[in-house]
């Protein structure tokens, strides 16, 4: 939800967030209408220290959010997985 609000250029913030049962499992979703993450880009995003944007230096990131995220849902059996298009929306759904 950070980097929803965070890297979102746009006027009119909307972020979305769905919580889920399905067949024993959580399924959150987090979508939101912000700049986007540019498809060659997205097997990177988990990567420590890894910030799609370079030019971000003075936005209080250290490219460490989504790799933690990661390595938490991860070590709990869970997955994560993202889709995007740029200036469209990104959204993060994590199975648990």
């Amino acid at each position: 939800m950070d980097n929803s609000i965070k890297y979102n250029n746009k006027e009119n913030i909307e972020i979305e967030i769905k919580l889920e049962k399905i067949n024993n499992k959580i399924k959150l979703t987090i979508e939101d209408n912000g700049m986007g993450i540019p498809k060659d880009e997205l097997n990177n995003v988990m990567k420590r220290f890894y910030k799609v944007d370079k030019s971000r230096v003075k936005n209080n990131s250290f490219g460490l959010g989504l790799s933690i995220a990661n390595r938490i849902i991860k070590n709990y059996k869970g997955e994560i997985s993202i889709d995007s298009e740029v200036n469209k929306y990104t959204k993060i759904i994590i199975y648990m």
